[in-house]
């Protein structure tokens, strides 16, 4: 069952994102391109730092001197890579949020005409505080889980480009860093199982607080008049509660695997580091 709950998250992750890409697929194209840019040249800076210190740092040392020519043009080399990674983290940011809110007004634009073309029935049968968590909420969180995806495809780009890099200078080096790829996928893959069920409950109690909310504003003439304004505060305030609790389980999951995405490559760096000074 669990195999098959993942497998179908899978799929509709994948038409989500497909459905994304062809929406706007000039701006995300460019966001895409400046994010393997970035991840190219990264990889790339490491190639020149080691050529400016193996061909210019340490002859200067031994000799005491070197050409100013020289290092003018080392100067330029290093800075010619800093400004196409920035280039690239630019550009993957830009044309990245560019994409999402375009995608926002296409959603919501798609939701509207829906809304204005079912049926009396379909509007009677569900609360306007759901359509309205749907319209605003539920697009704006779709849309927040496609904004990292130009920079998922430069980390999978720089993943791909450094252990060719690392085959090319030593392949114990490539292996150390090749085992960070299945312990962050197995990790990746815990972390969604976990975080579905929470994720969509707490989607869930945002909906039915807008529910109340709606229901409340909206009647507030008979709130008034029969004198609820007590019991729809007690009413309010336990789905805020429920939302609330909804949501700390969420952050709860997020404190406890995002350290670890972000400690795994910080330790496969110290390790790749180590082992190539011992080597």
């Amino acid at each position: 069952m669990c195999a098959a709950r993942v497998e179908s998250l899978g799929r509709r992750a994948t038409r989500l994102v497909w459905r994304f890409a062809k929406a706007h697929p000039a701006p995300l194209g460019a966001a895409l391109a400046s994010g393997c840019l970035y991840a190219v040249v990264v990889v790339a800076s490491t190639v020149v730092i080691g050529r400016v210190t193996d061909e210019v740092i340490l002859p200067a040392l031994k000799q005491g001197s070197t050409r100013v020519s020289t290092l003018l043009a080392a100067g330029a080399a290093i800075m010619a890579v800093a400004l196409l990674r920035a280039v690239g983290i630019i550009g993957r940011r830009y044309f990245g949020t560019m994409a999402s809110r375009r995608y926002q007004v296409t959603l919501r634009d798609r939701l509207t005409d829906h809304y204005l073309d079912v049926d009396l029935a379909y509007h009677r049968n569900r609360a306007t505080g759901d359509l309205l968590t749907t319209l605003d909420n539920d697009v704006e969180r779709t849309t927040d889980a496609m904004h990292p995806l130009p920079l998922s495809v430069s980390v999978v780009v720089l993943a791909v480009a450094a252990v060719v890099s690392l085959l090319l200078v030593d392949p114990i080096l490539a292996v150390v860093g090749l085992a960070l790829i299945p312990t962050m996928a197995l990790l990746n893959h815990r972390f969604g199982r976990r975080m579905e069920g929470p994720a969509a409950t707490a989607q869930q109690r945002l909906g039915e607080l807008g529910v109340l909310a709606h229901e409340s504003f909206d009647g507030a003439f008979v709130v008034k008049t029969l004198g609820r304004e007590a019991a729809e505060v007690e009413r309010f305030a336990g789905a805020a509660a429920r939302l609330r609790d909804a949501r700390v389980e969420v952050g709860r999951l997020r404190a406890s695997f995002e350290p670890t995405f972000d400690l795994l490559p910080l330790l496969a760096g110290v390790a790749v580091v180590l082992i190539g000074a011992w080597r």
